[in-house]
Formats: C-alpha cells, structure tokens, sequence
C-alpha cells in the first residue's frame, strides 16, 4: 500500500516490527524494522495512521493506540481494517471462524468494542463500515475441514485456490450487501 500511496505524491514511512534486514524496496519506502512504541517519530507528525490487519495482533493494544493518537496531528485520522467478531461467517463457524487465526490474533473486535477503545484514547469515530473478501470464507471452511478430518495433515487444494477465490467473490458481495462482513474499517479522528 505504501508504494499506491507513494505513486500518488504523499510522504509515506511504514513500520514492520518482524523480518530480517530491510529490503531497498523497503528502505525506498521508509519502512524501518520497529514498532510503533520503539519510533522516534515527533509528536503530530502524520495526516494518516493506517493499520490494516494490524491491531488484532498487537499485545500492547493501548500503548500503541495512546501513541498513535500522539502521532497524529490535530484532525489526523487513524484507519484500522480489522476481522470483525460480528460477520456472518464468524456466527456459522464458531471457533473454526477464520478470524479468530489464533494464536496469531490476540484480540477480536466488533463495532462496539472497537469504538469504546478508540474513544477510551480520545479518538472520534468518523465512519465504520463491514464488508467481507473471499478469503474469510474461504479460510473458515479450511479450518472447519481440518478440525473435522482425522489427519490434519491432510491437503485441500481447492481452498486457498485462484479458483476458490472466484467462486466465493459473489458470495463476499452479498455479504458485503448485507452489512454481515468479516472485515471492520474503522476511521478514528484526533
């Protein structure tokens, strides 16, 4: 995302805690190998903070949003794309939701939840909105099939396919439609 953002003129830097040495493609884009905790960013320094598919896997979930928020200067927003605990898929599988991921996602949101630890570090809520992608479909009934099978070693080539992907892709506009989505986008504003 940061290279669509660069391509378009805005000043970008990026964060990515895990991996090994950076990339040129990476220090082109000002990525540095932190969290947002360890940044020396100055205070109201951004327009924009975006974390997408980010919070839900973040321990310290308050220190990073409290530093955020120090981040942003006066009227700069925060966009958070997270798996929302409220979607249709969610309530079909249960705990075979993919979603859930874990131990990969320590936290699962919903629009309430949400909205209460945004507001909890002085963020206004501008927009939420649901909407869903192939891909949750498909990795819920990949883990619905694995927790059933006896070998859990066991393949299945179609889910996680091109293909798969295809097929769901009406399925995820419908669900999009119907404001049951699987995906949480949340635009806070300091």
């Amino acid at each position: 995302q940061l290279e669509f953002y660069k391509k378009y003129g805005l000043k970008v830097s990026g964060l990515e805690p895990y991996g090994s040495k950076l990339t040129q493609r990476e220090n082109d884009l000002n990525i540095e190998r932190k969290n947002i905790i360890q940044s020396k960013f100055p205070k109201k320094s951004f327009d924009y903070i975006i974390m997408k598919e980010v919070l839900e896997h973040v321990p310290n979930q308050d220190a990073v949003l409290k530093k955020s928020y120090s981040l942003l200067k006066n009227g700069g927003k925060l966009i958070i794309v997270i798996p929302n605990g409220d979607g249709l898929w969610n309530k079909i599988f249960g705990k075979n939701w993919y979603g859930y991921d874990v131990p990969r996602h320590l936290y699962t949101y919903n629009p309430k939840n949400i909205i209460i630890r945004l507001k909890k570090h002085g963020f206004k809520i501008n927009k939420i909105r649901t909407y869903d992608i192939p891909y949750m479909l498909d990795g819920s009934i990949k883990f619905y099939m694995v927790d059933k099978q006896k070998d859990k070693r066991k393949k299945h080539n179609l889910i996680f396919s091109s293909l798969s992907k295809i097929l769901f892709a009406p399925i995820s506009l419908l669900v999009t439609y119907l404001k049951k989505g699987s995906i949480l986008e949340v635009e806070a504003e300091k």
